[in-house]
């Protein structure tokens, strides 16, 4: 969900709690964890347990169990989340082929889909009877709580490709969720009810970070090399070397194997610009004491407010949550900015912690892409 959008929901959050019981259960009878019978103090989730069922976001089974290691469905999820995002829960016709307008979970289904929280199956299907897993998870909250930030994870099952990946990544850094002791995190293992309450009560108390931007972000740190593969032409593919100057002046020299090229940036209060730019440049750029805050801007790099519908210099954001699965790894929240030039449409991806990833030239049905390949 956007950012905007967000903020209007957790505005809306208490009271719709106040009105709603979010139940694992079709039937079930509300109560605190000290109240179900399986879920003893000693259990590592009990607090988590007990905080949703006291504000009647979770409950239990009328014989007085919670059932804790019960697995949790796709079907059941998307009912949880709905309800606590407010989102429209009427059963209704779906957008997939496996779910109609009897199904409980139908409306919450459609409605979360709606709102870009969850996707299903290439096939058409969301198969709301599998049991979740810890993946998808992680996709689902970091979606529906807009949790952004993110931490540089080193789980050897969880690939840096898959979909899951930036998504872990922020539950992580958040502290939503944790890997297993022995380094795993078993992103294709389901989610029994305890864990899911678990993660459920840390997204639901989750509070966002600073919105301020950090433009040293979009750039990768003193002395990272960036390899871009690429196709379309024999320019396409080239590597990035980062120099920081100091902390607010970095130049980035790219090299595409027929020439290098340097562009020195300052990161001002509100934009990056653009001070300085070498078709070639061969020798490394050792600027004079003071030659840099003298150098009068050329053109805006990036430009707050980094949010779809934003524009500057003949850029548009037309996407600022985007998905890119590139050859390094996968990124979520990408910032995608077009251009049009001389009737072609130009695009350029933008991920925290990297800069740019991707480059993109269209026109009629030629296309030319780069994108990055490896960080050392």
């Amino acid at each position: 969900m956007r950012k905007k959008e967000k903020e209007e929901d957790r505005m809306k959050l208490p009271s719709v709690i106040a009105a709603v019981i979010l139940s694992f259960s079709t039937m079930g009878s509300t109560a605190g964890a000290a109240d179900f019978v399986d879920v003893p103090d000693t259990n590592r989730f009990y607090e988590n347990i007990d905080a949703l069922s006291d504000l009647n976001i979770i409950s239990g089974y009328p014989d007085g169990t919670f059932q804790p290691k019960a697995e949790v469905t796709r079907g059941q999820a998307a009912i949880l989340i709905g309800r606590a995002l407010g989102l429209d829960g009427t059963k209704r016709a779906t957008s997939f082929s496996d779910v109609n307008a009897a199904n409980t979970a139908s409306g919450y289904i459609e409605s979360a889909a709606a709102a870009g929280i969850i996707s299903g199956f290439p096939d058409g299907t969301y198969r709301p009877n599998e049991p979740v897993t810890r993946g998808q998870t992680a996709i689902l909250m970091g979606r529906a709580f807009d949790v952004t930030e993110a931490v540089d994870i080193h789980f050897p099952d969880v690939s840096p490709r898959s979909a899951a990946y930036p998504f872990v990544e922020n539950m992580i850094a958040a502290g939503i969720a944790s890997g297993y002791s022995n380094g795993l995190y078993r992103p294709f293992v389901a989610v029994p009810r305890e864990q899911f309450a678990a993660f459920l009560h840390r997204a639901y108390t989750y509070e966002p970070g600073t919105e301020e931007v950090d433009w040293t972000d979009y750039f990768l740190a003193n002395g990272q090399t960036a390899s871009f593969l690429g196709e379309g032409n024999e320019f396409a593919s080239y590597t990035t070397h980062t120099v920081w100057h100091d902390s607010r002046h970095v130049t980035v020299y790219e090299d595409n194997s027929g020439t290098v090229m340097a562009r020195t940036f300052r990161l001002e209060d509100h934009q990056v610009v653009v001070i300085r730019e070498e078709g070639e440049q061969y020798e490394d750029f050792e600027p004079a004491p003071g030659e840099l805050d003298a150098l009068a801007p050329l053109h805006i790099y990036l430009k707050e407010p980094l949010e779809e519908g934003a524009s500057f210099e003949g850029w548009t954001i037309i996407d600022d949550e985007a998905i890119l699965i590139s050859p390094l790894r996968a990124f979520n929240q990408v910032i995608v900015l077009e251009r049009m030039e001389n009737g072609a449409v130009i695009r350029s991806y933008f991920a925290e912690r990297y800069g740019e990833v991707k480059r993109e030239l269209l026109m009629d049905d030629f296309m030319v892409t780069s994108e990055i390949e490896s960080v050392h």
